[in-house]
């Protein structure tokens, strides 16, 4: 019964040993929190999204330093430097000035 138990507690610290935790928010230039905003490990398919108030927590077992991308639609692109467990961040995204052109749509009769 030790061994089993000491087998356990030894596979439970090898499974959270090189976690590296991010947390932090999301803002637009106003100070207001941006709900929905990607969190995108970069070169990874690892990621999160904002909660409602703009915050995130991260998890990943890549160790640091690495970077992370934050984007929303709407707003440019950001790409911040991690550079140690336990980090937090304030993010500001800026708003994307984004031009459209027109669209022209016009029916044909027979």
């Amino acid at each position: 019964m030790k061994k089993l138990m000491f087998v356990s507690l030894m596979l439970l610290g090898l499974a959270t040993y090189g976690q590296t935790t991010v947390q932090g928010k999301v803002v637009d230039e106003n100070n207001e929190p941006i709900p929905g905003a990607n969190v995108i490990l970069v070169g990874k398919a690892e990621g999160t999204t904002t909660d409602f108030d703009g915050n995130f927590t991260f998890n990943t077992d890549e160790e640091p330093p690495f970077q992370l991308q934050f984007s929303s639609i709407g707003f440019s692109d950001f790409t911040a430097n991690v550079t140690s467990n336990n980090q937090t961040l304030t993010i500001t995204l800026s708003e994307a000035n984004t031009l459209l052109d027109e669209i022209v749509i016009s029916k044909q009769t027979n």
